[in-house]
């Protein structure tokens, strides 16, 4: 296998759809695999843009937004090492309907539509880990969707902790890392920057979190729990 394939095979090894498949899959899909970098603040792909396959991120940190009618920008998702994305637009053969922007300096592959849709066609094992990554997303983006419109600010902080907690596999000391600026997990959370800041040191004043730069300290979970109920 040519050394740059075997990268791609690498890579989509240790991605969250493609790892622990067969390497004479990954082999198949790395035939129609590409790689491309994206400096900070380049569009991969934006809204009503027709999708050509899906991404999977090497390396980087990268946004998934949408614009309201006012201009203003919704943060939908934040994307990583290892993480895919586009797949809804791909596997439905529709338009883009969210915006992707990298954060950082980013690299990624790209795996064309008809390599994945060939391979779908007769691996099962492969359409099984998709359907279960899409439905992830999906289960995740109704529970953001449900913070944001059931919860008042307090709440809806408490909640994002508490499931930051759950999907850091380092939380066992009861301690979250923010992977992102403050002002993205706030937009995500559909909030202003000040707003999430104020409501963070309404937390640490009531006892409940320890915020140390990036660094949030759960104090009193049960507490925090109450607030995200």
């Amino acid at each position: 296998m040519a050394s740059h394939m075997q990268l791609h095979v690498d890579t989509l090894a240790r991605s969250s759809v493609f790892s622990d498949l067969p390497i004479e899959t990954l082999g198949r899909l790395a035939i129609g695999t590409s790689e491309s970098a994206f400096a900070r603040g380049s569009v991969v792909f934006g809204r009503g843009s027709a999708s050509t396959g899906i991404h999977v991120v090497d390396k980087g940190q990268l946004k998934l937004t949408i614009e309201t009618m006012q201009g203003d920008e919704h943060v939908v998702e934040i994307v990583q090492d290892g993480d895919c994305f586009g797949e809804a637009a791909m596997l439905t053969n529709r338009l883009h309907l969210l915006s992707a922007v990298a954060l950082t300096d980013c690299k990624l592959l790209h795996v064309a539509r008809n390599t994945l849709i060939n391979e779908l066609e007769h691996n099962h094992a492969l359409s099984q880990r998709l359907i279960a990554n899409l439905s992830d997303r999906l289960y995740r983006r109704t529970s953001d969707m449900e913070n944001i419109l059931l919860r008042k600010a307090l709440g809806r902080v408490a909640r994002f902790i508490l499931d930051e907690m759950e999907r850091e596999t380092d939380s066992a000391n009861g301690q979250i890392h923010l992977s992102a600026r403050k002002g993205l997990i706030a937009s995500k959370l559909n909030m202003t920057q000040e707003h999430f800041s104020r409501t963070l040191r309404t937390l640490c004043a009531r006892g409940k979190i320890a915020v140390n730069g990036a660094t949030i300290a759960v104090v009193n979970e049960e507490g925090l729990r109450l607030i995200a109920a």
